[in-house]
C-alpha cells in the first residue's frame, strides 16, 4: 500500500473504493493541525 492523495484505497477491505470529498473537513483539519505541531513545514508537490 502506498500513500495516495486522490482518496482511492489501494489495499485492505476498502480496496478500489474512493473516499467522498468533504470540503469543510479539510479546513477544520488544517486549523486543528496548525495549533499543535508549530514546526510543520508547508510544501508543494
Amino acid at each position: 500500500m502506498g500513500r495516495r492523495l486522490d482518496g482511492l484505497s489501494d489495499g485492505g477491505p476498502f480496496e478500489g473504493r474512493r473516499l467522498e470529498h468533504v470540503e469543510e473537513a479539510y479546513v477544520a483539519f488544517w486549523s486543528a493541525w496548525a495549533d499543535f505541531p508549530p514546526e510543520t513545514v508547508l510544501g508543494t508537490p
